[in-house]
């Protein structure tokens, strides 16, 4: 088949395929030229169903001869010659931009210089001029593209009233008002008001035509060459280590006002980190604040861009310090001197190609985790660090645990949830009369029970009777934010709480929860069948079975309580329960069996993540049980330790 060229309108067609290739391109486009027409307020409409836009602003206007070749391919006032297309420091400057649009929408413009008695008004259908007419206006340009690819059904239907489409539009509109706090930008959908930005706030960034080389004041010297800048980026890096406020780039009020709007924006309650120099902008947000998704805006030399590669590196630095699956927010400037930046790489101009790129992204990620180190400064941490400091040596677990740990019998009982839903109703203790039988929970009754031995002076619930005094829980979400790790030879174990590692003692551990929950269970304690075979007489059935639901018949254990998932049915363990029946009072009994009862689940009891899941859902967070908790080491630490 004989090679042809193909006709100028198909040519023209796949441009504008590759150009505007969603309403969002449109959008971009014409507040790209609002801001490059030195715009300093600048309206946006959006319909409803996505599909008409409407951009107003009070720019330098379009010259009446210009209106003829203002949607033809290829036609611009912002490059004159072949070299100039490395040296380009406008939005547009291809002459793609509005040819495209005019061949997949219907375009009206009306316009107006300030040297102009009146404007004009002129329509445009595949990019050429079909009507124009002088009309009355004020200085400025406003465009109305409607019937967005009413001539390409397939993505007319993909983005007729597409919400994801609205919101990228709206958060395009917003980003560039965070760049540019020179111009007003008012957001509206279908009439209705949803964005604003005041504007009226000079920067010596916030140019109308972003020509950061040839200013009057401009921030790079005309004499400089690229050593130069690569000299300036150098001596950035290593500055950033001893002061990060140095050179800086914005003024005060421009700087306050993109950390205004981005905290507004975005509902940050938590002030955003910041850095400001000549080159490099970044505001980044806290640990105390994530999002569900990254946030990454990149701006170079104005013009919003996206860097895949930059971004993951940036987002990477956060793992340390955010939660799994929480990402940060991250806003950057980069300006760089015009010859340095190759802008003519895709159709649509959202990559860009720099020089020193991997210095820059040094620079950033340097400046993130300085940022982040210090903040991360809280109430909790300091606590935990100073328990650490003060940390005694911990016991090691008994050799026991280490025998039977293997012969543990997991029950994973469905109705085991929380404390709080494991508590109602309770057995009545014999000795309180003046409550129903069925409302005292297990703590109640317990308490009761000490009561009783207190008043009796019996001295061996003491120190059991004070520490069940109620203590104020310093921290309900302590528990529920920890992950469990793993147990070590040395019958410690460790767990993972935000950015920390965490140690506590296993026994301690086990023996203070496992306690707890027989407490706050008393006479109520889930159950599971067994046979566990006895060669002894076990005495006080009936409290046996009353408080703990431990049930004997003829010998044979027959059931047991269940505790945190798990039961212990080995015979020799058992053996324990072997108890004089000594003339006593009964609730010394009761205490003496919790004991026992204690200890034989701590010798049987595997600690791993299935189980710590049903302790933390139903701990406390009072200063006794935090404390059993020290510092081992940051995960950031660890990271670097492992060369992660």
């Amino acid at each position: 088949m004989k090679i042809e060229k193909l006709p100028d309108e198909v040519i023209k067609k796949i441009c504008a395929g590759e150009v505007i290739t969603r309403p969002y391109n449109v959008v971009k486009e014409l507040l790209e030229n609002s801001i490059d027409a030195g715009s300093t307020n600048i309206s946006i409409t959006i319909s409803s169903d996505v599909l008409t836009v409407k951009i107003e602003d009070n720019g330098h206007g379009i010259q009446d001869e210009d209106f003829k070749l203002l949607c033809e391919t290829h036609c611009t006032s912002k490059l004159k010659e072949r070299d100039g297309i490395m040296q380009i420091s406008t939005y547009g400057f291809r002459g793609k931009a509005l040819s495209s649009i005019s061949q997949v929408a219907k375009i009206t413009v009306k316009s107006k210089t300030p040297d102009s008695e009146f404007g004009y008004e002129a329509k445009y259908s595949y990019g050429k001029l079909t009507d124009f007419k002088p009309v009355s206006l004020r200085d400025g340009t406003s465009f109305v593209v409607k019937d967005i690819f009413y001539n390409n059904k397939i993505r007319e239907l993909k983005f007729f009233k597409k919400i994801n489409e609205l919101t990228s539009i709206s958060n395009l509109v917003f980003f560039y008002a965070v760049c540019n706090t020179q111009s007003r930008f008012v957001f509206f959908v279908s009439g209705k008001e949803k964005f604003m930005s005041k504007g009226s706030i000079s920067c010596e960034c916030n140019s109308a035509n972003h020509d950061f080389k040839n200013q009057d004041n401009s921030i790079f010297d005309k004499s400089k060459t690229d050593n130069a800048f690569h000299s300036d980026l150098l001596t950035l890096r290593k500055s950033i280590l001893e002061d990060l406020d140095i050179n800086k780039f914005h003024s005060e009020a421009c700087l306050d006002r993109k950390l205004s709007l981005l905290e507004t924006f975005y509902n940050i309650k938590d002030k955003l980190h910041h850095f400001d120099s000549r080159h490099i902008t970044l505001i980044c947000n806290k640990p105390s604040t994530d999002f569900k998704k990254t946030v990454f805006i990149l701006f170079v030399n104005g013009r919003l861009v996206e860097n895949t590669s930059l971004k993951d590196y940036l987002t990477k630095i956060y793992q340390d310090f955010l939660p799994k699956y929480r990402y940060p927010l991250i806003y950057i400037e980069i300006r760089v001197p015009s010859e340095d930046i190759d802008i003519n790489i895709h159709p649509s101009k959202k990559e860009v190609m720099f020089n020193h790129e991997d210095i820059i992204t040094e620079i950033l990620s340097r400046v993130i985790e300085i940022r982040l180190k210090g903040s991360y400064k809280s109430e909790i941490e300091s606590n935990l660090l100073e328990n650490m400091n003060n940390r005694p040596q911990l016991k090691r677990y008994k050799q026991s645990y280490s025998e039977n740990q293997f012969n543990t019998k997991i029950y994973n009982d469905p109705t085991i949830s929380s404390l709080y839903e494991q508590k109602g109703k309770a057995i009545l203790a014999e000795d309180n009369k003046s409550k129903d039988e069925n409302t005292l929970t297990g703590d109640e009754l317990y308490k009761n029970i000490l009561d009783v031995l207190q008043s009796e002076n019996y001295d061996y619930s003491a120190n059991i009777y004070s520490s069940l005094e109620e203590e104020e829980e310093v921290d309900s979400l302590f528990f529920k934010s920890l992950t469990f790790v793993g147990v070590n030879q040395n019958f410690e174990f460790y767990v993972q709480y935000n950015q920390y590692l965490l140690v506590s003692d296993l026994e301690t551990f086990l023996l203070s929860v496992i306690r707890e929950y027989f407490i706050s269970n008393l006479g109520k304690l889930p159950t599971k069948q067994v046979q566990i075979p006895v060669f002894f007489d076990i005495n006080h059935l009936e409290i046996l079975k009353k408080y703990f639901s431990i049930e004997v018949h003829d010998h044979v254990i027959t059931q047991v309580p269940v505790v945190y998932g798990q039961y212990n049915n080995n015979r020799e363990d058992w053996i324990k329960l072997k108890i004089e029946d000594k003339n006593c009072h009964e609730n010394v009994k009761i205490e003496s069996i919790l004991n026992i009862l204690v200890e034989i689940y701590l010798k049987s009891f595997n600690l791993n993540s299935v189980s710590f899941n049903l302790i933390k859902r139903s701990t406390k967070g009072t200063k006794k049980n935090v404390e059993m908790f020290s510092v081992l080491s940051s995960l950031k630490d660890l990271y670097k330790k492992f060369g992660r």
